[in-house]
């Protein structure tokens, strides 16, 4: 499937005319980095913080050269010759929006599942002021029991704010508790919490006792109390808001989660070069040869203006239209305008196999020279169904494993989400109860075990227990506390984890462990997961840039005709 070209103008005014279409048949070449434009050429825009006063603009695709790294309140910088509309103006009520213009401090009245969904969100709103209905109380007291998630965000929750009323005098707690109290210096307002019963006239013929309508009731009931001053209704609830804004009230959803405003401009790992790359960079340059891991590999000393926009462990290519050879490399060390590129080991060629597995496309490659470095101890994998992640990922697991005893054994785990019904519990051991949810590495296994045409049955079935015997597989709920040492660890499904949870996961690594992450952002299935606040997206924007860790987006799907057709038309 031809990759489309990059749309040129911000997807809110693009008109349907503007959308890229690729000819049948024909490559589309895109300029510079395609793996950004790959998989939702225009895509419309996604959501923002909507509590940050800090303006940011529409997401217009730059090249990677254009790109800065976003700052601390992760605002993503544009050229200046970019002008677009904030993204705030399709977000913000226009109670937020009006008040953004003179500069006036809002009252945000916090929804339950905003304060169980992110716990440090009363922490989270700058110099605007935070409002806690009764009714959040009630609820927040209803789901502090148990050892869910939602259960420890709820007592965590509690403990912070008992924090802050602590030594408060009784006459004070109307006029507001500095959120700053507890040294989150970020939070300039306060904190405000119903002392008083407000009696407000909801419409006719909703349940007066209904937790959601009390809340609305107390936003309404803000709002002839404090004429003038901009009242915002902040929850994760999309009926909630709904019902909000048939009522006249000002709503938004709670965005101080995401780490990124715009998906399309996460991290792809890969970077194309510019056609006159090398009239540019060649000025001064060095190359020499080593010898690593077996093979002989190429090094080029460049400077030039390219090089500020590299990250460490990013791959380049340049794929030159006039017959020349191409160039595949990674950046090895930046040092201010001077940059190491090493020339990448081919797996596409039969004789660098691994396990069997050879790469179908240039994006393969990237992963498998990741994936078979032991200096890079972090690799994260994106892409849709069928781009291979899985079967890279254990293909070059069992080569360490088994042939070059790099690691003493592969761990797998995932979260255990289901697409629809539950099965309920299951019976046996831990991998017992995983396997039902492990199909994905079986059929890879599966695969992987087939490659092997000399061995005959009987080697297959003697290989396939050996492989068994060196794979375990861990659920996460019992990953508290360890320490995996000299591992090979997947983390397959990695889109439905919690920015938390995968922290918990990373930090089990000891001493020579690896730790790959597979996932696709667009199939999530966590309730209050977006794709800009999945914890895949937060680990994947985080490690970028550190020399021990890599990241490839895979864009095109390996897996049949018939699949790449059905991801295409359905």
């Amino acid at each position: 499937m031809p990759l489309p070209k990059m749309p040129n103008k911000p997807a809110t005014v693009l008109s349907p005319t503007d959308y890229p279409k690729a000819a049948k048949g024909k490559s589309v070449k895109p300029i510079l980095a395609p793996i950004e434009a790959a998989s939702k050429p225009a895509k419309s825009v996604a959501p923002v913080k909507s509590v940050a006063p800090v303006k940011s603009v529409a997401p217009v695709v730059a090249p990677p050269e254009a790109r800065t790294p976003r700052s601390k309140a992760r605002s993503i910088a544009k050229p200046a010759l970019l002008q677009a509309k904030p993204i705030e103006h399709h977000l913000k009520s226009s109670t937020s929006r009006a008040a953004d213009k003179i500069g006036a401090h809002k009252l945000f009245v916090l929804d339950t599942n905003v304060l169980m969904h992110d716990p440090t969100s009363l922490f989270r709103f700058e110099e605007h002021d935070v409002y806690l209905p009764m009714m959040t109380l009630e609820e927040l007291d209803d789901h502090k029991k148990g050892m869910s998630e939602v259960a420890r965000n709820a007592r965590q929750v509690s403990r912070s704010l008992d924090a802050l009323i602590a030594d408060t005098p009784d006459n004070a707690i109307e006029e507001g508790i500095p959120l700053s109290k507890l040294g989150n210096k970020d939070a300039k307002g306060r904190l405000f919490f119903q002392t008083k019963l407000q009696n407000a006239v909801l419409p006719a013929g909703l349940p007066v006792g209904k937790a959601d309508n009390q809340i609305l009731g107390v936003v309404r009931a803000l709002e002839a109390e404090q004429p003038g001053r901009p009242i915002v209704l902040v929850s994760k609830d999309i009926n909630m808001r709904i019902k909000a804004r048939a009522m006249g009230l000002p709503a938004e959803d709670y965005f101080n989660d995401h780490v990124m405003e715009d998906t399309d401009l996460l991290y792809s790992g890969i970077m194309q070069l510019p056609d006159d790359f090398w009239n540019k960079h060649s000025k001064n340059m060095e190359s020499w040869q080593e010898n690593k891991n077996g093979s002989g590999t190429t090094f080029y000393r460049i400077t030039g203006p390219l090089v500020p926009s590299f990250l460490l462990n990013q791959f380049v290519y340049l794929e030159p239209k006039t017959g020349e050879m191409p160039l595949y490399a990674h950046v090895r060390q930046i040092n201010g305008k001077t940059a190491v590129l090493q020339t990448l080991r081919d797996y596409g060629h039969v004789k660098n196999s691994v396990w069997g597995i050879t790469a179908r496309n240039r994006e393969q490659n990237f992963a498998l020279n990741l994936l078979m470095d032991p200096e890079c101890d972090f690799v994260t994998l994106l892409g849709q169904a069928g781009t291979g992640k899985t079967l890279l990922a254990l293909a070059s697991g069992l080569a360490q494993v088994l042939e070059t005893k790099l690691y003493n054994e592969i761990i797998v785990t995932r979260v255990t989400v289901p697409v629809g019904e539950d099965i309920g519990f299951l019976p046996g051991t831990e991998e017992e109860k995983m396997s039902p949810w492990m199909g994905a590495f079986d059929d890879n296994l599966e695969v992987l075990n087939k490659s092997d045409t000399d061995a005959g049955d009987w080697g297959r079935a003697a290989t396939q227990d050996l492989i068994r015997s060196r794979i375990k597989i861990k659920s996460l709920n019992f990953m508290r506390g360890r320490t995996f040492v000299n591992k090979f660890l997947i983390i397959d499904e990695a889109q439905n984890l919690t920015p938390k949870q995968l922290k918990t996961l990373v930090t089990r690594a000891g001493p020579g462990t690896k730790i790959i992450c597979l996932g696709n952002i667009a199939q999530i299935d966590t309730p209050y997961l977006t794709e800009g606040s999945s914890g895949l997206t937060y680990v994947v924007d985080r490690f970028k840039g550190w020399a021990h860790s890599g990241h490839v987006t895979l864009a095109r799907g390996e897996r049949s005709r018939l699949a790449d057709h059905a991801s295409e038309v359905l």
